[in-house]
């Protein structure tokens, strides 16, 4: 977190894998993407209003407006296409924490997974 005494509620975003595996024989390859999402607050009413704004958008798993099953669109890029986002697991509750202010903070994990096709 590069030192920075982050308040409650916020939203912190890690990297964890990318993964490179041919599609075909013309240097078209499939991307994918694993990152997680930590959700944190005060109370665990606000992490669970977060995980779900996160996840739908206010709408349903079938709209497919959040995180969950979400499409992204690559309009200037020619050479990548249309992605779904794709939940790894469900939610899992993080151990409570203390923030700056000596008061404790509860959280929760999101897991993705993007794939994108990159064409040469």
């Amino acid at each position: 977190m590069s030192g920075v005494a982050l308040v409650p509620p916020y939203v912190t975003l890690q990297d964890v894998t990318r993964e490179v595996k041919p599609a075909d024989f013309e240097r078209n390859a499939f991307v994918t993407t694993t990152f997680k999402l930590e959700v944190w607050a005060n109370t665990l009413a606000d992490v669970d209003t977060i995980v779900n704004a996160v996840r739908y958008n206010g709408g349903t798993v079938g709209q497919g407006l959040g995180f969950d099953y979400g499409t992204l669109t690559f309009t200037g890029s020619p050479t990548r296409s249309t992605v779904q986002i794709i939940p790894v697991s469900e939610p899992r509750k993080l151990t409570d924490r203390v923030d700056k202010n000596g008061q404790r903070m509860h959280g929760a994990e999101l897991t993705h997974k993007v794939t994108v096709m990159e064409a040469a």
